[in-house]
């Protein structure tokens, strides 16, 4: 499970065990991903889609995907 939250105009994933400061970055495509940029676990990219209710992260042999409730 992910919370997602913002906190003094700052989105912040909170994911149990760690938790990270995201960035948006608009992608060629038109997507928008959030990118984790807490130190010690920054870079991790998930993509936004089905009208912002779900994120996706991928890895090289992996797709997780979170729903919002």
């Amino acid at each position: 499970d992910i919370d997602v939250r913002r906190e003094g105009g700052r989105t912040v994933f909170d994911f149990g065990e760690f938790r990270s400061e995201v960035a948006t970055r608009k992608n060629p495509d038109g997507s928008i991903s959030f990118l984790t940029i807490a130190p010690g676990i920054s870079g991790f990219e998930f993509v936004v889609s089905d009208g912002g209710k779900r994120l996706t992260i991928r890895d090289a042999q992996h797709e997780y995907v979170f729903i919002a409730s």
